[in-house]
């Protein structure tokens, strides 16, 4: 199983703490976002890869952060050339990018946001995916529909946890399900998403690419309950801090 983790963002919400930081780096009580996630990774015995795809702007300090540290897999630093806003290629173009610098191979891809703080373990997705032996994607219960609909992707599910509907933050959620950054592929993603660039569609959100799969093959949806946070803002970032001090009984 391949990992991909998305850091290319230049987090200018989070300015000044990072404007010579990659957010993925920011510490949470000393220990950065992605150590976090790293050590979530490492609980996975399928992963032989994780592949962390950034900027040209925070190249070396990837590198850097990579150098100094052990893992249980290899880990690999890609560039996606991206220098500013405006000439990063956004999630689904980093996705691409970074299938096509990794080369041939016909594993799993599991791709991850490196920006998420959160309390679940990643080996229970990946069990499920094994149980469904199909695409699946992670969702959580949102019960205030008004902020589930202007910060998330919603789906909704049948009986059996299969994706029957997906929405780009609807004014109208159809569900209390929003969709987290963490998704699970089965071999031969690669192809599929060459051919939804070839048909020439939305090239940057994940979300548009999921709400063309869905309708092409079949995608399951494993919900938790647990917490999961996406530090976009300062405001976030401090509350983040704070969770995790007292969730860890830190003085």
């Amino acid at each position: 199983m391949k990992v991909i983790v998305l850091v290319g963002g230049f987090a200018t919400r989070l300015y000044p703490l990072t404007k010579d930081r990659p957010k993925a780096l920011l510490p949470i009580n000393g220990t950065p976002i992605l150590d976090y996630i790293m050590k979530k990774l490492e609980k996975v015995e399928e992963i032989n890869e994780v592949f962390v795809v950034g900027n040209s702007f925070f190249k070396q300090t990837f590198e850097d952060w990579k150098n100094s540290r052990k893992f249980k897999f290899d880990v690999k630093i890609i560039n996606d050339d991206g220098v500013d806003n405006d000439s990063k290629p956004g999630a689904l173009g980093g996705l691409r990018y970074a299938l096509k610098k990794m080369g041939e191979f016909d594993d799993e891809v599991f791709l991850l946001a490196g920006d998420n703080y959160f309390d679940f373990e990643l080996k229970s997705f990946v069990d499920y995916y094994h149980n469904k032996n199909s695409n699946v994607l992670l969702g959580g219960e949102i019960d205030d529909l008004e902020y589930l609909g202007k910060n998330f992707g919603v789906v909704e599910l049948d009986k059996d946890d299969r994706v029957i509907g997906m929405e780009e933050k609807p004014g109208q959620p159809k569900s209390n399900i929003g969709l987290y950054a963490f998704y699970l592929f089965k071999p031969g993603i690669q192809k599929l998403l060459e051919k939804y660039f070839d048909e020439g569609n939305n090239p940057d959100a994940l979300g548009f690419f999921v709400k063309w799969l869905i309708a092409r093959e079949p995608v399951y949806c494993h919900v938790t309950k647990e917490k999961c946070f996406d530090i976009g803002t300062v405001a976030m970032y401090n509350h983040v801090c704070e969770y995790d001090k007292q969730k860890r009984n830190l003085k």
